[in-house]
């Protein structure tokens, strides 16, 4: 589980409690998004105002990115890259860990190889580290989705490396990595800002301004779409 507290400020400090370490860091600027943590708990991501977003290497050793208090090594800050143009709303990795998913109040929605991210840009090696505050220009996107014509409010990954965002101009937006386009856009009757799935990935439940959660049978929009192509 991971988590932003407040110190100088909401989304200051990031602590990481995940495979046995708990680790307290100080990001280089303040956050505008929730924390997240790979599926095999070794990375930790999160977004900026400045559109910039951070990966930590969890478990590694340096101990550079602790913050006292008794938390035990790890922490090291990996990676930062400039993701969006706006604040970075929504960071997020795919099912099976292998992309970096972002979405942003730009209305885009990244997809990144997990590898480029981490990956040490002279070497080629894995966690490779980055000095303190330096912002890596040569990671790019494997995949850009522009669907959205507001803020992305909320971003989750599915089974099969498709996710699905959503925002308060109505739609819920399918994507899938290998797709040169949205797989589906769902227009419902209210901004949404929030959006969750049920384990196989085959129900959305997406809620409104208005109150209302919305049910979408995602093996229903798939037929629809088939059959308008």
């Amino acid at each position: 589980a991971a988590s932003a507290s407040g110190g100088g400020g909401a989304g200051d400090k990031a602590a990481l409690a995940a495979t046995g370490q708990r680790w307290r860091t100080k990001p280089p600027e303040p956050l505008s998004s929730d924390v997240c943590v790979s599926p095999c708990g070794t990375f930790v991501l999160a977004g900026a105002r400045s559109g910039r977003c951070y990966v930590w290497n969890a478990l590694g050793s340096s101990g550079g990115g602790g913050g006292g208090g008794g938390a035990s090594s790890g922490g090291e800050l990996i990676r930062i890259w400039a993701a969006h143009n706006r604040p970075v709303t929504c960071p997020s990795f795919s099912s099976d860990g292998s992309l970096v998913l972002t979405a942003g109040q730009d209305g885009i929605v990244n997809a990144y190889s997990l590898l480029d991210v981490v990956s040490s840009p002279s070497t080629g090696g894995t966690t490779g580290g980055t000095s303190a505050g330096a912002i890596d220009n040569s990671i790019r996107p494997a995949r850009t989705f522009s669907e959205h014509h507001l803020p992305v409010s909320a971003l989750i990954a599915l089974p099969s490396n498709r996710a699905v965002s959503v925002s308060p101009d109505r739609q819920a937006v399918v994507m899938e990595r290998g797709a040169g386009a949205a797989l589906a856009r769902i227009v419902l009757p209210a901004s949404l800002r929030c959006v969750a799935a049920d384990e196989a990935g085959r129900r959305l439940y997406a809620g409104g301004e208005d109150g209302v959660v919305y049910c979408v049978d995602l093996d229903a929009v798939a037929v629809r779409e088939t059959a308008e192509s």
